[in-house]
């Protein structure tokens, strides 16, 4: 089986050159052929300097891409255009993959079926885990552990740190939707959760495997309030903005039921800080992601093509 493994990456050359080492030390067997490609989206760094280091002494197929188009969809669909295998893995920058994630992975694609494949996502933490960061966060960092049974997804809750699918799913289906996703100084997402949607309507078989194992690298920069803060205010600009036109009851392009529910969780936010409650930073983050919902509201009604205004 012929497997591309898709590296889409951005200002990391140091969590890159980790990742590239682990895939260098995978365990390969019999049947399995495998090629590497690093996705260079505008990087600023020595990016370009470790993948050529690499690609002389790699023990797979290697190649490496510029892609000028900001953003993280642009790079997976570059990914996809490049690549010749007849499943395409993609992995982010810092992560650590099994010695046998490979060979897992090729396992789960004989079951003619399987059209895509999302693995146990493990935390490798920079430093200490702080207290506050329970389990509950997680998702928020990409970690994902449903458990040792293999599962057939009727949601789509796996993460893209460790996702494949087979090629010919994006010939049928389309490709990332470039309107979505990651881009320089915004964590939005969405795109990979919209694909796989896609897949799950259509019947397509979409799984857990948690065979197809892999450590994700938690760097101390993501282990801060204000990284969390940040994601959800991002994810609701993001929603705020897809929400599109609202002609219904709105002020300022906010809906009304909006409004009044962020005062509701705004009122749940003060009792529990004052309270001194652990909910409250759980609290705080709801209403973070309201003020970012907010915003691309906002942003939609001061577009020249919308008009808002109280309906």
């Amino acid at each position: 089986m012929d497997i591309s493994v898709i590296i889409c990456t951005y200002n990391r050359c140091d969590s890159l050159r980790v990742t590239l080492c682990s895939l260098f030390a995978l365990h390969l067997s019999d049947g399995i052929s495998a090629e590497v490609i690093v996705i260079d989206n505008n990087s600023k760094d020595d990016t370009k300097k470790v993948a050529d280091e690499f690609a002389v002494d790699s023990p797979l197929p290697f190649r490496y891409f510029l892609e000028s188009r900001q953003g993280l969809s642009f790079a997976r669909n570059r990914g996809i255009e490049e690549a010749r295998g007849e499943v395409l893995a993609f992995i982010d920058d810092d992560v650590i993959v099994d010695r046998n994630w490979l060979k897992a992975l090729c396992a789960a694609y004989r079951d003619r079926s399987v059209a895509c494949v999302g693995g146990k996502i493990h935390p490798r933490w920079e430093i200490p885990c702080p207290s506050w960061l329970k389990r509950e966060l997680h998702n928020y960092l990409a970690l994902l552990d449903l458990g040792q049974e293999r599962i057939r997804m009727t949601e789509p809750g796996l993460w893209g740190a460790n996702l494949s699918f087979r090629a010919d799913v994006f010939k049928k289906y389309g490709l990332f939707a470039t309107g979505l996703g990651r881009t320089a100084g915004k964590l939005y997402g969405m795109e990979e959760v919209n694909l796989v949607k896609r897949l799950i309507d259509a019947g397509e078989g979409v799984y857990y495997v948690p065979e197809v194992f892999l450590r994700h690298c938690i760097g101390a920069n993501r282990m801060q309030k204000a990284y969390f803060r940040k994601w959800e205010f991002d994810a609701g600009e993001l929603e705020g903005l897809l929400l599109g036109d609202y002609p219904h009851r709105n002020l300022f392009g906010v809906p009304l039921f909006e409004v009044k529910e962020t005062f509701r969780i705004f009122k749940r936010w003060l009792a529990a800080k004052l309270s001194r409650s652990e909910q409250s930073f759980y609290e705080e983050l709801s209403l973070v992601k309201k003020a970012g919902f907010m915003s691309g509201r906002l942003k939609v009604y001061r577009s020249p093509k919308t008009e808002g205004g109280m309906a």
